[in-house]
């Protein structure tokens, strides 16, 4: 009785296996290289998914059938299913190529056993599952290609807007700081042929334009600095530092090594308007009376880093809630260019904001080591 009950649990973990096997469409397959080491033994479902007929195949003909460009990965695989030191388990992806022409990507699951010790250690034999995971892939591909999409269009998007700030910027300048200018010079013409009663009104006049100009000019540049274009961003910063300080009474360092050369406009914009936001932020809701600011380029990238020391905030609460000021639109200006974002925030424990944003070969430049405080 016992015997067939043993019988009868082993015959239903059989069936339970393969009903798992045909649920997740799993091929099994073995080589056995003590007696076979040339050859491999695949099961129905295998055969289908390596395009092959035959139960006993060479690995040479699975090698005609190993796309040419994952041939490698199936060498290294091959290896590491006769290594006697290996982990024993390991799994690999690869694409077959079907008579019929078609493509079909495969995931393996191996399983070496080995015997012996010492120099007398070796794998007797290994097998494995094969699984077709041509449709996952092709969802994968199709996803990317949504997120490249819709990073292309937030691209597009970022750089509208700063075609039309800097439009908007010309126009402010061009247009109506020539008006303004033209209407100081007549009131200052006036002003030389007006009686006396009338100076007081006409100086007062004089100072609405020079405070109206003033006024202008300063939108212009916050719309987009002309010398972020014309001298790029480390002299675009000093300018801007040189007046975000007066205005909000936070202190700033800056620190920079690298970054004395031009970069691409695309990232000089990327680095400004994070900064820019970044210091907003902490003007706005920090607390803070002093916030540093550093900047690294190496070859490949550009790190930039904004630390204070305010009251700081729950960064999960405010990604997921977008309660904060500015974080998305940094995070989609980074990511824009294939940049990373990090927030390190707690309340009552500072902001730490980190960027990296990749550089081309050209835009890696000579090194230069400076210091800054306002």
């Amino acid at each position: 009785m016992a015997l067939q009950r043993a019988e009868r649990e082993i015959h239903n973990r059989d069936e339970l296996l393969h009903m798992a096997y045909d649920a997740a469409q799993l091929g099994t397959w073995q080589r056995d290289l003590s007696a076979q080491p040339d050859s491999i033994q695949l099961d129905a479902r295998a055969q289908i998914h390596y395009g092959i007929a035959a139960e006993e195949v060479p690995i040479s003909t699975i090698l005609e059938r190993i796309h040419p460009d994952d041939q490698a990965v199936w060498r290294q695989s091959l290896y590491m299913m006769s290594d006697s030191a290996g982990e024993g388990r390991h799994t690999t992806e690869y694409r077959v190529i079907h008579p019929d022409g078609s493509v079909h990507w495969l995931a393996i699951h191996a399983r070496t056993y080995v015997v012996g010790d010492g120099d007398e250690r070796r794998v007797v034999l290994s097998n494995g599952t094969s699984q077709d995971i041509t449709e996952r892939k092709q969802e994968e591909a199709a996803l990317r290609a949504s997120a490249e999409q819709l990073q292309s269009l937030s691209r597009r998007l970022v750089e509208a807007h700063e075609r039309e700030r800097r439009h908007i910027a010309r126009e402010l300048h061009d247009e109506i700081g020539q008006v303004l200018t033209g209407l100081k010079l007549s009131l200052s013409a006036a002003a030389a042929a007006a009686p006396a009663s009338l100076a007081a009104t006409l100086a007062d006049a004089t100072s609405s334009i020079n405070e109206l100009m003033a006024r202008v000019r300063g939108l212009t540049l916050d719309l987009r600095p002309a010398l972020l274009d014309d001298l790029g961003l480390l002299p675009a910063l000093g300018w801007y530092l040189d007046r975000y300080t007066p205005r909000t009474g936070v202190q700033v360092e800056l620190r920079h090594h690298g970054v004395s050369h031009r970069f691409s406009p695309e990232v000089e914009t990327v680095a400004y308007r994070t900064i820019q936001e970044a210091l907003t932020n902490v003007a706005r809701h920090a607390q803070s009376q002093e916030v540093t600011v550093r900047l690294l380029a190496d070859e490949s990238r550009l790190m930039l880093r904004i630390d204070d020391a305010g009251c700081g905030f729950d960064s999960e609460v405010a990604r997921a809630t977008q309660t904060t000021g500015g974080l998305s639109g940094m995070q989609e200006r980074v990511q824009m260019i294939g940049g990373v974002l990090t927030i390190e925030s707690a309340p009552g424990e500072g902001t730490h904001i980190i960027v990296e944003l990749p550089l081309s070969a050209e835009e890696s430049g000579m090194s230069d080591t400076h210091r800054r405080s306002e």
